[in-house]
């Protein structure tokens, strides 16, 4: 899940007046000073629609600017600074370049994030290869509009993903309840979608994730890039069209390496259910206290469909 961007401010959010691109801003700034104090306005411009983009998204995700050296501290730009940002950190108050992996590790600690939930947008090359060393998603600053698409498509996706591990985490706990099995891999998972509009939605995102391996009834199944989930890397996942009697998030199934043993041992419990198919069979397992319900076929799905 995406918690936060932490933005360049230099020719990402601010700008030169007379939109020369020569030279770096924290230089025009002291070199300006030098005459005092002066209108900051005059010779500087913020950047409106990419700051009216992270306002839009604020509610979910939260900006911070991270700038090299101290542009940021001025009187009138600071006043407008606190009111997009939560925090704006300076790499040479930090005492780190901001092209070494180490700055930006020290910020996932200070903002209590990992590195996965970041989204860093900086203008220089060398900036964006550390940040990647750390860990972080990156976006190199070319254009507002493109970095507004790609902000867009970066949250969705990782949103997206996010939710799929949820299903699996949650299918986990259930499974890690009612059974033994702590150590079982996740093979397969499935979204149950609501609406037609949200199974025609997530279909465009799985497309983004892997390609369509089967068609089925009530969806279809894609073999997707190794999600890593709590339970292993996921490789199948399935988008379920809109069923009244799948009204939680989503599933998971597991595979267990004695089936026969694990089939005569919950079986007689009332949680469990053997549930047939022309081709395996499967234990459902379902606890109206989750939103998730846990599966155990045999055999599993992905081997059926020759998924390594």
């Amino acid at each position: 899940m995406i918690r936060a961007v932490i933005s360049d401010l230099s020719k990402v959010l601010l700008f030169r007046n007379d939109n020369s691109k020569l030279g770096q801003l924290n230089d025009y700034h002291e070199e300006l000073l030098k005459q005092g104090n002066y209108d900051f306005w005059k010779y500087f411009m913020l950047n409106k629609e990419l700051l009216n983009f992270y306002k839009k998204i604020s509610s979910k995700i939260s900006l911070y600017i991270l700038t090299s050296r101290y542009i940021q501290e001025y009187p009138p730009l600071q006043k407008e600074l606190k009111l997009i940002s939560r925090r704006v950190f300076s790499a040479a108050r930090l005492g780190i370049s901001k092209n070494k992996p180490e700055l930006y590790k020290k910020l996932t600690g200070l903002l209590r994030l990992s590195p996965n939930e970041i989204i860093f947008v900086d203008d220089f090359e060398l900036n964006i290869k550390a940040t990647k060393k750390a860990g972080f998603h990156t976006i190199l600053f070319k254009n507002t509009i493109l970095t507004i698409n790609k902000l867009t498509q970066k949250v969705v996706i990782q949103n997206f993903k996010a939710k799929i591990q949820k299903i699996v985490e949650q299918a986990c706990i259930l499974k890690n309840k009612y059974t033994n099995e702590k150590d079982a891999l996740v093979n397969y998972a499935c979204i149950f979608c609501q609406s037609k509009r949200e199974f025609k939605q997530l279909l465009k995102l799985a497309e983004k994730l892997g390609h369509v391996v089967k068609q089925t009834p009530t969806g279809p199944l894609f073999h997707i890039k190794p999600l890593k989930t709590i339970a292993g890397d996921l490789r199948l996942l399935k988008i379920r069209k809109p069923d009244p009697t799948r009204p939680e998030e989503g599933d998971a199934d597991f595979t267990v390496v004695e089936y026969e043993r694990f089939k005569k041992k919950h079986l007689k419990f009332s949680n469990f259910k053997l549930i047939k198919r022309p081709n395996l069979e499967m234990i459902e397992l379902v606890d109206k206290e989750f939103n998730v319900r846990a599966y155990f076929s045999h055999p599993p799905v992905i081997k059926l469909l020759g998924i390594r």
